[in-house]
């Protein structure tokens, strides 16, 4: 017997001996068998999305209307919207490919949408870096700009008499902060320089340049610690000590700060 002949699409497959027969058979062409269970050759996708847009429904024989009266507007409406998103699609898709201004365009819309996604996921941060720094008052040895020169064992400490101690930060030009961070207390090898020995930074009052404010509270620790922050366009932060954490005893200053850094988000 010869090998079955090649398919086509709609063709109803021999269950015997795999032979391709129209659809109008009920018995093979080639063996004689029942058609009844055959299975039919599928269209290609495009093929069969292309038919249930253009081509009208066929009914089997002796089908009828389940409602008699006015016609279907509303399918009708669906089936214009649906062609019209067809058309869209279509011309959308060739002013792409044909037309470089509108191709440009969708790159660009694309790619900032993309980057406004990606930002959002996974931003990049970056440090920003204080140029000057100025305080209310400091303490011989322990000046304002030792709060922002990324050391370790030095640190800005205001006069124990200053009750309500200011440190602002100044930037070289405009800057979108996201992060601060605060390294609260002394540091040092002398025993006044120990973290407890003197009052950290509870409560505070941030007032940028750009006429925003924000109030934080920070986590008494030794460490640096980060909290967001939202301020666009900014040259200073004006950082106000609203209230401290005391001291295990007497100590010379009303607050200490060791590090205090920006970050941005890129």
């Amino acid at each position: 017997m010869e090998a079955p002949t090649r398919h086509r699409p709609g063709d109803l497959i021999c269950g015997q001996c795999g032979e391709g027969n129209e659809p109008a058979r009920h018995f093979c062409r080639r063996c004689g068998n029942t058609l009844d269970e055959a299975i039919a050759v599928r269209l290609p996708w495009y093929r069969r999305f292309f038919n249930r847009v253009f081509h009208p429904r066929t009914r089997e024989a002796g089908w009828r209307p389940q409602r008699v009266g006015r016609p279907n507007v509303l399918g009708m409406v669906f089936r214009l919207v649906r062609l019209a998103v067809l058309a869209l699609i279509v011309v959308g898709l060739l002013a792409f490919l044909f037309v470089p201004p509108f191709h440009n365009l969708v790159v660009d819309r694309a790619t900032s949408a993309f980057t406004t996604i990606r930002k959002a996921v996974h931003p990049n941060i970056e440090s920003v870096h204080p140029t000057g720094a100025s305080a209310s008052t400091s303490i011989a040895g322990h000046l304002p700009g030792l709060a922002i020169d990324n050391g370790s064992n030095t640190y800005w400490a205001a006069l124990a008499k200053d009750r309500a101690p200011e440190l602002t930060v100044n930037f070289g030009g405009p800057v979108d902060l996201a992060q601060i961070g605060f390294t609260s207390g002394a540091s040092g090898a002398a025993p006044a320089d120990h973290f407890v020995n003197q009052p950290r930074p509870k409560q505070v009052h941030l007032v940028f340049s750009n006429g925003t404010t924000k109030d934080l509270t920070l986590s008494d620790e030794g460490t640096a610690k980060f909290y967001p922050i939202s301020a666009n366009h900014v040259t200073f932060v004006q950082i106000h000590i609203m209230s401290t954490y005391l001291p295990e005893g007497a100590s010379p200053s009303s607050v200490a700060i060791t590090e205090v850094e920006f970050k941005t988000q890129n």
